[in-house]
């Protein structure tokens, strides 16, 4: 619950932007429990195509921005 909201809190507080977010999924578990990749095991699947979204975001960024944390938390602010 509220995953998106944790992340994009923890990356504001170690200075680092959030490219992308990826939400849970039983086709990761699936696919990890047959020893594979989710695109291995489930090309087609809607997770997969988050995965090749996220790869494209990567590959077509020009700027290649070096991001260094800012900040960092001990275990009781997390």
């Amino acid at each position: 619950k509220n995953e998106e909201k944790i992340v994009e809190d923890f990356a504001s507080a170690i200075g680092i932007p959030v490219t992308y977010h990826i939400p849970r999924s039983k086709t990761v578990q699936d696919a990890e429990f047959d020893g594979k990749t989710v695109i291995e095991a489930y090309p087609e699947s809607e997770q997969a195509e988050r995965y090749r979204e996220l790869a494209k975001k990567i590959q077509d960024n020009k700027d290649k921005p070096t991001h260094i944390p800012k900040n960092i938390l001990s275990l009781g602010e997390i």
